[in-house]
């Protein structure tokens, strides 16, 4: 089986067995493709964290409850007055 063509051949005997022009494109394309391959990864592992963290933020809203804060605010507010006078002494 052949690799090469004929006209191949003579090209690579006229040069001397040199590399031709476009054999840098090839390393170019393994480096080019490793480089977003990369790039892909840490933009995949971006939007994981981001979706990571905004369903830990929403389970967080969910333990949370406004009104129940609330009347503890006010009971320790009302508490803090009756303990003092308007006039903050005892």
């Amino acid at each position: 089986m052949r690799i090469l063509s004929t006209s191949l051949r003579e090209a690579m005997k006229k040069q001397g067995g040199q590399s031709f022009k476009a054999s840098y494109t090839v390393e170019a394309t393994l480096v080019f493709s490793i480089c977003m391959m990369i790039t892909a990864s840490g933009i995949l592992l971006g939007y994981h964290n981001y979706h990571a963290a905004l369903k830990r933020a929403d389970s967080r809203m969910a333990e949370i409850d406004a009104v129940d804060r609330f009347r503890k605010v006010q009971f320790g507010k009302e508490a803090f007055e009756t303990i003092f006078d308007q006039d903050g002494t005892n």
